[in-house]
């Protein structure tokens, strides 16, 4: 037997272990049988999505749920699979995948870069190009993102003559791995956001203000790569110098068809009418037309709609073509999660009020900033070495777990911890961008890339301290 097949049965033993086998352990002094049971089945999810899969583990752990009799079956089954929350992410999945599939990466990276107010200023030209890896993420798949980034910035450095090694190559490299990730928190219809608003919904039974989400998150994003670049100018004194006659020439499959443009105007609208709740004053037909909908309803409705509409006599949202996009993965990583966080905070499992407990006798000497900064360093350190859709889920559900105990907006700290669980740039196990990256090693060395990551990372935490939380109190 292979030494991979003897990792595996050895995780997937762990798993068992702990999903089947906790609740026979004595409880811990605080806990009960019940507690040790949904416990074990959390944290072999948990270690599970960390060490093997985020699919299979999460299925698994459902069943495992089940057989605790927390519930009935049929309640579970319906609380995962039939609630509100689960319809309205199963469309915004959907929703996601038609983005994917408009193809428009090309298009943004051209328009930016070939702005006139761009030549001659090697730092605009940084912020532009990692503004267009942001936005065609948020458009498009992360990884797809990055494999053409980075093939658009060895022909700049080819052009340019960039040295290899030189300062220039982290700072692009860096910023490519950061700004292309948070573009999937972006927006509440990206993976990871969709999994940090159902963690936040499914532990505090509250809808998350979506319009609010938004204005609060895709600012901030930009504003972080806009911090980032100025880091890079005026703490780091990176040499740009060889891009002052840098002139991008356009991509030669960068044509804006009909379609895309069609696409691309149905992805505005669809997302203005998941907004549209949340700004319009109640009371009136429309309010009460969405109140009978529900988020659910009203991501139902789009997707009717956009599989209705033709372009060319074709569906513009094809289910099949779309189906080789759809993330199930994310998918059954909240179905899972919701019924779970959702136990985890029950008055019978009593977990709730032992963490609420912990979190205040640990965190009551500490000042309200140094508070805020430990909830994002802490996702921010371990995002590097394990999924940041685990770090966001586990965080926003432990600080959700912990709200009456600190003296913060849940809401705000939540978004907080969805941006510094994605702030993955400077260890190759942090993503398979990463690894990419730092497999680079003809024109960056591991230190270079490490070491840049690691200080623009600690630099971006007391930014998002300081300046998120400040924007999110506006906000929410």
């Amino acid at each position: 037997m292979s030494k991979q097949n003897i990792t595996f049965l050895a995780n997937l033993a762990v798993v068992l272990l702990l999903m089947f086998g906790l609740g026979f352990v004595p409880p811990f002094p605080g806990l009960n049988v019940m507690s040790m049971k949904v416990i074990g089945v959390f944290t072999g999810v948990i270690y599970g999505w960390i060490m093997l899969d985020i699919g299979w583990p999460s299925i698994l752990g459902l069943v495992a749920l089940c057989l605790s009799g927390f519930m009935p079956a049929n309640d579970l089954l319906a609380s995962a699979f039939g609630s509100q929350t689960i319809v309205m992410i199963l469309s915004l999945l959907f929703l996601a995948a038609f983005v994917q599939q408009a193809e428009l990466t090309e298009i943004i990276v051209d328009f930016l870069l070939s702005r006139k107010c761009t030549v001659g200023k090697p730092f605009l030209i940084l912020f532009n190009f990692l503004l267009a890896g942001f936005l065609a993420a948020v458009l498009s798949q992360c990884l797809a993102v990055l494999v053409i980034f980075l093939e658009i910035f060895k022909e700049i450095v080819r052009k340019t003559g960039i040295k290899p090694y030189s300062s220039a190559i982290p700072a692009f490299m860096v910023g490519m791995a950061f700004s292309i990730v948070i573009g999937d928190i972006s927006l509440p219809f990206k993976g990871c956001a969709i999994l940090g608003i159902g963690a936040y919904e499914a532990v505090t039974g509250q809808r998350m203000d979506l319009a609010a989400f938004s204005i609060f998150m895709f600012p901030m994003c930009v504003a972080s790569i806009a911090f980032y670049v100025l880091s890079c100018k005026y703490i780091f004194r990176v040499d740009l110098s060889a891009l002052r006659s840098y002139r991008h020439e356009s991509s030669k499959g960068a044509q804006i068809t009909a379609l895309k443009k069609i696409s691309l105007t149905a992805i505005v609208i669809s997302l203005a009418l998941l907004l549209l709740p949340g700004i319009i004053p109640s009371g009136n037909a429309l309010d009460n037309l969405f109140q009978q909908l529900g988020l659910g309803g009203l991501s139902l409705a789009i997707i009717a709609v956009l599989m209705i509409l033709k372009v060319d006599g074709e569906p513009l949202l094809d289910m099949v073509k779309v189906a080789q996009f759809f993330p199930w993965k994310v998918f059954f990583v909240l179905v899972v999660l919701l019924p779970v966080a959702s136990a985890l905070s029950s008055d019978t499992v009593g977990l709730k009020s032992l963490l609420s407990s912990l979190a205040t006798s640990l965190l009551s000497d500490l000042s309200p900033s140094l508070v805020i900064f430990a909830v994002v360093l802490l996702p921010a350190i371990l995002t590097q070495f394990a999924n940041n859709m685990i770090v966001t889920s586990v965080f926003v559900t432990i600080i959700c777990f912990i709200g009456k105990a600190l003296p913060f907006n849940p809401v705000i700290l939540s978004c907080l911890v969805i941006l510094s669980a994605n702030l993955s740039m400077f260890f190759p196990a942090a993503n398979p961008m990463n690894a990419i990256l730092f497999a680079q090693r003809d024109l960056v060395t591991f230190r270079q890339e490490a070491s840049f990551g690691f200080l623009s990372c600690m630099l971006l935490c007391l930014f998002l301290a300081v300046a998120g939380y400040g924007w999110g109190c506006l906000v929410f």
